[in-house]
């Protein structure tokens, strides 16, 4: 074998091992759709999988393409970005990119926080709630 060839991997144990990527991208996965309140059979039949595709998916033993990141987010109502934003370590991001401050705060609490908010009919109460959401972040920042 010369310098730089590359060399397969086992395939049965590449089959069975899934990346640090794949993994926490599908437990982002799992934990959206588990706050969406649906099933991975649910899940599935929006986007046109099985639901053991939707759980290799989750497992994390699958790569889930980037078509079907997006029709993943559509279903769970959430931007690609917060999928995919669980696979990069913070210490890992660069300046300028996802900030870090935006992945501190667990992402289930993110989404129930603007769910809560969107449920309140009032304009008024809904104008009142952002600006206490604003009191409070730059009293923390203070």
């Amino acid at each position: 074998m010369m310098h730089g060839d590359i060399v397969a991997a086992d395939p049965t144990t590449a089959e069975r091992t899934a990346d640090l990527a794949s993994i926490r991208l599908g437990k982002r996965m799992r934990d959206m759709r588990k706050l969406r309140q649906m099933t991975q059979a649910d899940l599935g039949r929006f986007i046109g999988i099985t639901p053991q595709q939707v759980q290799k998916y989750e497992t994390g033993l699958n790569r889930v393409s980037a078509a079907t990141l997006v029709r993943i987010a559509q279903a769970l109502r959430i931007s690609p970005l917060l999928l995919i934003s669980s696979i990069w370590p913070e210490a890992e991001m660069n300046e300028g990119s996802l900030s870090s401050a935006y992945l501190d705060v667990d992402v289930t609490e993110r989404v129930a926080i603007v769910e809560l908010y969107g449920a309140i009919a009032d304009p008024e109460w809904r104008r009142r709630a952002k600006d206490l959401l604003e009191l409070m972040a730059k009293a923390r920042s203070a």
